[in-house]
C-alpha cells in the first residue's frame, strides 16, 4: 500500500513539472458576439389576428372562423371540409386555462446579420 502511494505521488510531480500550456478555460476571455432578433411593435390588427387563432384553431372552437384566419402553410391543403373534423396542423391547447400569452414579432436577418 505504501509502494503505490509513492508511485501515485511521484507520477503526480514527476507529471506536473509546469511545463506544459496551461489549459484555457472556456467562455474566459471570449467576446460575445452573439445577436439577440430585433423585435418591433406588434401591429395591434396582428395581435387581434393572432388572440382570434387563438381562440379559434388552437382552442378547436368556431373552426370555420379559423380557417379564414389561416394562410396556407397553416392549412397544408386541407379543405374546409377536412379543417372542420379538428384534424389540423395546429398544436391545441386548452386556452380557458391561459392566464398569459405575451406575443412579439421576431424580424428575418437578412442586411444586419
Amino acid at each position: 500500500m505504501l509502494a503505490a502511494g509513492i508511485v501515485v505521488f511521484a507520477a503526480v510531480r514527476i507529471g506536473n513539472r509546469g511545463d506544459t500550456k496551461p489549459v484555457a478555460r472556456q467562455g474566459v476571455g471570449v467576446k460575445d458576439v452573439s445577436k439577440v432578433p430585433s423585435s418591433k411593435k406588434l401591429d395591434p390588427q396582428a395581435k387581434r389576428a393572432a388572440q382570434e387563432f387563438i381562440l379559434t384553431a388552437v382552442a378547436r372552437k368556431n373552426l370555420r372562423k379559423a380557417y379564414g384566419l389561416a394562410g396556407p402553410q397553416i392549412k397544408q391543403g386541407q379543405s374546409l371540409k377536412e379543417w372542420m373534423t379538428g384534424n389540423i396542423a395546429v398544436v391545441p391547447y386548452p386556452v380557458n386555462e391561459l392566464k398569459l400569452a405575451p406575443m412579439k414579432i421576431d424580424l428575418p436577418c437578412f442586411e444586419s446579420c
